[in-house]
């Protein structure tokens, strides 16, 4: 499946996540493609959203080199 892109989405993290985290919570998943694989970028890691269940992004850590 190719990789989807979407301009200006954003959204607030719903609680923290610890480094070896693999699922994380967002505030409001509306401005994200609800299927498929996207980027996301906290801080300075990128992470890769492999899927999506309501406001729950299940992710691939350190992306592109980056550090969790």
């Amino acid at each position: 499946m190719a990789e989807l892109y979407t301009n200006d989405a954003y959204s607030t993290l719903f609680g923290s996540i610890s480094a070896g985290a693999l699922t994380l919570s967002v505030s409001s998943a509306v401005l994200f493609p609800a299927t498929g694989t996207f980027r996301v970028k906290i801080d300075s890691e990128i992470l890769i959203v492999t899927g999506v269940s309501g406001t729950t992004f299940t992710v691939t850590r350190a992306g592109e080199g980056s550090t969790a």
